[in-house]
């Protein structure tokens, strides 16, 4: 610690040209470590289906819809928007020209692709 203080006082000096003869009290330490981590394994998705369609607003107009429950998809389903995919905590609106994909582990990939619909 005596060496870490002397350190910061020389550094204070060389920064702002004075050095200020008070007490020091190290409030913080910052420590990176690192190392070999073992690989993690997440569970692969199972989907189980259940699919809806209802009427929602799209840029001001009424329009039928997919509603698609998301543990109903399949990996690698391909959802084009408009469509709604429904979940107990979240609800995901797919606006027109964009895309939802389902990866190996159940998470939503969106993508844009302009004119596509």
């Amino acid at each position: 610690i005596q060496q870490w203080a002397g350190d910061f006082r020389r550094r204070h000096q060389a920064r702002y040209g004075h050095a200020m003869d008070l007490p020091m009290v190290l409030l913080n330490v910052r420590v990176k470590l690192s190392g070999p981590a073992a690989k993690v394994q997440f569970p692969t998705f199972t989907p189980t289906p259940k699919v809806e369609s209802n009427e929602v607003s799209v840029h001001g107009y009424m329009q039928q819809v997919p509603c698609l429950w998301r543990d109903s998809l399949a990996v690698q389903s391909r959802v084009p928007g408009p469509a709604v995919i429904l979940e107990t905590v979240a609800t995901t609106f797919i606006d027109e020209n964009w895309f939802a994909e389902v990866d190996g582990y159940g998470n939503l990939l969106l993508e844009y692709e302009p004119g596509a619909i």
